[in-house]
């Protein structure tokens, strides 16, 4: 039992240790305005950024270059969207009523699911 516990007690100390990070460690980044963004989705290879705007206009940032891309507009197609995932090439984005699939490369909408 105390085996068990040693390695558990390790972890809770790590997570009460105090950090040294500060807001002014982080680089903010600039995307164009949006109500509120409440979800985002990073490729496998960590190079591009999908962040999920309350309006239904999904953000396309390149992470290597550091830059906005694009917006991809899905306010006819989807209500309120909540999250997003990257499954397999293909961006999964949750709303109200419908889950909406995009294709990661080319950008478009691949189908919705209801």
């Amino acid at each position: 039992m105390y085996r068990r516990m040693i390695p558990l007690l390790a972890l809770l100390a790590l997570t009460l240790a105090p950090c040294d990070l500060r807001a002014e460690d982080f680089e903010m980044i600039e995307l164009p305005s949006v109500y509120r963004s409440y979800g985002s989705a990073l490729t496998p290879d960590s190079s591009t950024l999908f962040v999920v705007a309350t309006t239904g206009v999904i953000l396309v940032y390149d992470v290597e270059r550091d830059q906005y891309l694009q917006s991809i507009d899905l306010r006819e197609e989807i209500i309120r969207p909540s999250t997003a995932a990257i499954v397999r090439g293909k961006l999964y984005v949750q709303s109200f009523r419908h889950i909406a699939v995009v294709d990661v490369e080319t950008r478009q909408l691949v189908k919705l699911i209801s």
